[in-house]
């Protein structure tokens, strides 16, 4: 079996979903991988001499036209998705790209106030729901729908008929928690996020700058976004804060922070039930203790007490946050817990064997052929 996979953007959700997996294919020798990581020209060879095609998100006219010429010469077409395309939040950055139609949002003070004009800013209400038909388009051309939740499975079934659920997993082996601590001594919460977070970080700010006034040893880490810049009347030296990193460093910069607590705040927004889990994950490698909104991906992949500590409601945060702040023990114990959870399921030396199956759907499609 030869793969060939579109690997050029250098984010999360490419190495996530198609750089990390093919070459886990390609070290266990399970198959013949190609990855086309630039625009040099060898890419058609590669898709050329490919049985299985693996992209993901991409949706134009070109795109659908390079589709339509893979399908005649007989490639396996594999489409990866692990976001509802269709429920982008307007709070979020990518509505500029994916919203359908104007927005306005409800100031205080102020009453209802336009945030997105059509023909204004770069907001083309036209293009976009252009885009929506050829995305739609794109995911009834190709063979295999690949996604994360089950959530994503029903939403993503009525397109296709043939949708499959493999579960985002990381490689335990670039993440293994440098056996030191942070030289201050103090508690280290440490929450990553994008800009498309804004909901979350929202949610949990204020529980934030309460523990500031209650807890004198912690440090707040923040990796992504500067999020301190949003919450007016935090301590600024009792932040710390790191931008991206790129991909191939992101596990190293993680190792590196020695954070003893991970927070995962998410709004309960349609959006959000859809997401993975990859927050407790990558804070599990780290044997992290994880605090967690009891919804969506950690209400179905988190024990209670066991493997994370969940909260339903927003008052909930400051009571968990603070017990694990007070006891050494709770976090180490919640740490080491879900560290053997994640290691168990969500291992990339594990999760290999469901990315096989998929592109093996391509001898069942040439024999039904």
């Amino acid at each position: 079996m030869k793969i060939c996979g579109y690997g050029q953007h250098r984010d999360a959700c490419t190495q996530l979903r198609i750089v990390g997996p093919l070459n886990k294919v390609e070290q266990l020798k399970l198959a013949t991988v190609e990855l086309i990581t630039a625009v040099d020209g060898t890419g058609e060879g590669k898709v050329a001499n490919s049985d299985v095609i693996v992209l993901g998100r991409a949706a134009s006219d070109p795109v659908t036209a390079m589709l339509q010429e893979m399908k005649r010469r007989g490639k396996y077409i594999v489409y990866d998705l692990d976001d509802d395309m269709f429920g982008v939040s307007p709070l979020s950055p990518h509505w500029k790209d994916f919203g359908i139609m104007p927005v306005n949002m409800n100031h205080p003070e102020l009453g209802s106030l336009p945030m997105y004009v059509d023909g204004q800013g770069g907001y083309d209400v036209r293009r976009n729901r252009g885009l929506r038909a050829s995305f739609i388009k794109v995911l009834k051309m190709t063979d295999c729908i690949t996604t994360t939740t089950p959530p994503l499975l029903k939403l993503y079934s009525r397109y296709h008929d043939n949708v499959r659920m493999v579960p985002n997993a990381i490689d335990f082996g670039l993440w293994s928690k440098p056996d030191i601590t942070h030289n201050s001594g103090k508690v280290r919460v440490l929450y990553t996020g994008a800009a498309n977070h804004r909901e979350d970080w929202e949610f949990v700010k204020s529980v934030l700058l309460e523990l500031q006034k209650t807890h004198k040893d912690w440090t707040l880490v923040l990796v992504g976004m500067p999020w301190h810049d949003h919450a007016e009347g935090i301590d600024r030296k009792r932040v710390e804060w790191h931008g991206w990193a790129d991909i191939d460093a992101y596990p190293f910069l993680m190792r590196s922070l020695c954070c003893d607590i991970g927070i995962a705040p998410i709004s309960k927004i349609k959006f959000n039930d859809c997401r993975s889990s990859i927050k407790w994950l990558e804070y599990s490698a780290l044997k992290m203790a994880t605090v967690a909104t009891d919804y969506g991906p950690y209400e179905r992949d988190c024990e209670d007490g066991a493997t994370a500590l969940l909260v339903k409601e927003k008052d909930e945060w400051y009571g968990a946050l603070s017990k694990l702040l007070e006891d050494a023990q709770a976090r180490k114990g919640l740490g080491e817990r879900a560290y053997r959870k994640a290691k168990r399921y969500y291992d990339l030396d594990v999760v290999v064997d469901q990315w096989v199956g998929v592109f093996s759907g391509y001898k069942l499609q040439a024999v039904g052929g």
